[in-house]
Parts: structure tokens; C-alpha cells; sequence
């Protein structure tokens, strides 16, 4: 009868926590598209003023899209939109709409930001085992040194390097576009070189740290093998801060990638939503945002709940995370 009712309480904390965690979801997304929305109509001018436009066309298209409708019925439109993720026509283009921009351009930025984020996670964790492994060694000192370049060089002047010397000094890479597997290489270098160093960075701190626990020590005087022992006790649990990190690490991935995307000429999200904002093209704009945002939060939200089933120290009480007393 006690272990039912604890295996139930376990539940119904888990229950509890789950649609917690979903709750704080959900209301970011709402402010984030509140904020959106506000910011946009703060900005002063108007995506159709034109030297040529008349002032009958002006009020057609004002009317067309809604602008001349009170700001609050203004906003009901945009939350409806949000909800059925129905953006409406393009302000720009004539025969598509805001949904045709995100349906082309995020299966491309997600294969960025996916070899990005593969290629950071492990080149960077490779970094920080190898400069944990030879602390305070001519290994340690270049990993270090490779991550302090990474975290300082803005990913817009390493693309300028990276275009410079391997597409046209070299002719290894295209300059620019997406049309095939060698176009990916530099853009992927590009936006994965800041998280590399900051994964290189955190691996090498818990490996050090892991490595110097009394379980190591135990496990090393019973014969195991220095493989095995790196990679089943040092790599493992030195890996339980960079999952938790990788919410921050994926932002930096996103953000970064507007800027690589806008220097590569990619058809991705970013390009979209540099070029939308230029023409102030409020739906593209507005979805553009909506997409990047349930992406972050939705990552976020799965970190959240899958950290206390890999991480044995935090446990789920009254629908909360605490860390257990070792």
C-alpha cells in the first residue's frame, strides 16, 4: 500500500511539473507575441508609402489588410492568426504569403542550425575532454586558446575570413547560396564556432571536476580500463551541464543565424526576416518571429523535462525540481 501511494505521488508530481513547465510555455509565447505586435506598431512608417501610391490606393490597401481597423481588433487578428498559424498575404509580394516564407525557408535553417549544433557539440566536447585530460599541457593551452577565439571573433568577420581564404584564395567552397552539400561547410563553420567554444569551455570544467570525484578514484584502483572510465564515468556525467546549457547554446544558434544566413545569401528564415523587416512586411515579420520563438521555447521545455530523468541528483517534488541531498 505505501509503494502504491508513492508510485501514485510520483505521478501526480510529474503530472504536476509537466503541465507547470507547459503553463510557463504558453505564456511566453503570448508575451512574446504581444510584444511583437506592439513593437510593430510603435515603429513609425508604413510599408506602402510610395511616391506613386494615391491616396485612394493607399486606403484600398490599408483596408485590404486590416490597418485601418482599431489597434485592439488589430491585435485580436494577429492572435487569431498565431493560433490557427494562418499569417495572411505578404505586404510585398503580390501572389504569395507569410506561410509560403516560413515553409521554404525553415526546413533550410533547421539543416544549418542541426549540422551546426552537431558539429559544436562534438568538436567542442572532443576540445574539453582532451584539454581536461592534459591539464595545464601544450593540449590544454590550444583548446583554450581555440575557444577564447571563438567567443571573441564575431561569427560576421569569421565568415569574412572563412569566404576569404577557402572560397577565394582556395576555391574549395562556394561563396555563397545553398544548391549543394559543399555550399553548407563554411555557413556551418561559421555559426558553430561560438557554441564549439562554449561547449570546449564547459566540458572542460566538469571533466576536470569529474574527474577528481572519489568514484573516479575507486573505479580507476579496481583496474578499469582509462577508456572506459573516461567515456562511462567521465564523459557521462560531465555532459549533465552542457544539456542543461543547451537552451542558451540553441538561442545563440538562432540568433546567429539570421546574421550567417543575410551573409551567405541562404534562403532560410533569417534572410526572410532581414528582407521583411527592411520592407516592413508585417505578417512575415510577425510569423518569422511566432516561429522562432515556439522553436526556442519548445527546446527549452524539452530540456526542462527530460534534465531530471538523466540528472539522478534532481528529483520532481510537489511539481518542482529540487537537487537531492547527496
Amino acid at each position: 500500500m505505501l509503494a502504491a501511494a508513492l508510485k501514485k505521488e510520483g505521478k501526480n508530481a510529474l503530472a504536476k511539473y509537466i503541465l507547470k513547465r507547459l503553463g510557463y510555455a504558453i505564456l511566453t509565447i503570448w508575451v512574446v507575441v504581444t510584444l511583437t505586435f506592439i513593437i510593430m506598431k510603435v515603429i513609425p512608417g508604413n510599408p506602402f508609402i510610395s511616391d506613386k501610391m494615391t491616396k485612394t490606393t493607399l486606403e484600398n490597401l490599408m483596408r485590404f489588410y486590416k490597418l485601418d481597423q482599431p489597434l485592439f481588433i488589430q491585435y485580436l487578428e494577429y492572435l487569431k492568426s498565431v493560433v490557427t498559424f494562418n499569417f495572411g498575404p505578404s505586404m510585398v509580394s503580390a501572389t504569395l504569403d507569410a506561410n509560403f516564407y516560413i515553409t521554404r525557408g525553415l526546413p533550410v535553417s533547421m539543416q544549418l542550425g542541426v549540422q551546426a549544433l552537431l558539429t559544436a557539440l562534438i568538436f567542442g566536447m572532443l576540445l574539453g575532454v582532451v584539454a581536461a585530460l592534459n591539464h595545464n599541457r601544450w593540449p590544454d593551452y590550444i583548446s583554450i586558446i581555440i575557444a577564447i577565439l571563438g567567443v571573441s571573433v564575431p561569427s560576421f568577420i569569421m565568415s569574412r575570413i572563412l569566404t576569404s581564404f577557402f572560397s577565394l584564395k582556395l576555391g574549395w567552397f562556394p561563396v555563397s547560396g545553398w544548391a549543394s552539400m559543399k555550399s553548407t561547410v563554411l555557413p556551418m563553420i561559421a555559426l558553430a564556432v561560438l557554441p564549439m567554444a562554449q561547449i570546449t569551455r564547459l566540458t572542460r570544467s566538469s571533466m576536470l571536476e569529474v574527474m577528481g570525484m572519489d568514484y573516479i578514484k575507486t573505479a580507476r584502483a579496481k583496474g578499469i580500463s582509462r577508456i572506459a572510465l573516461i567515456l562511462r564515468h567521465g564523459v557521462k556525467n560531465a555532459s549533465l551541464p552542457i544539456i542543461s546549457s543547451l537552451g542558451t547554446i540553441t538561442t545563440n544558434l538562432v540568433t546567429g543565424s539570421i546574421v550567417i544566413e543575410r551573409i551567405f545569401a541562404i534562403p532560410g528564415m533569417g534572410e526572410s526576416l532581414v528582407k521583411s523587416v527592411g520592407n516592413r512586411d508585417y505578417p512575415v515579420i510577425m510569423a518569422a518571429t511566432v516561429v522562432y520563438s515556439i522553436i526556442l521555447i519548445a527546446l527549452t521545455l524539452a530540456i526542462d523535462l527530460i534534465y531530471p530523468f538523466i540528472d539522478p541528483r534532481i528529483k520532481i517534488v510537489g511539481g518542482e525540481t529540487v537537487l537531492a541531498e547527496e
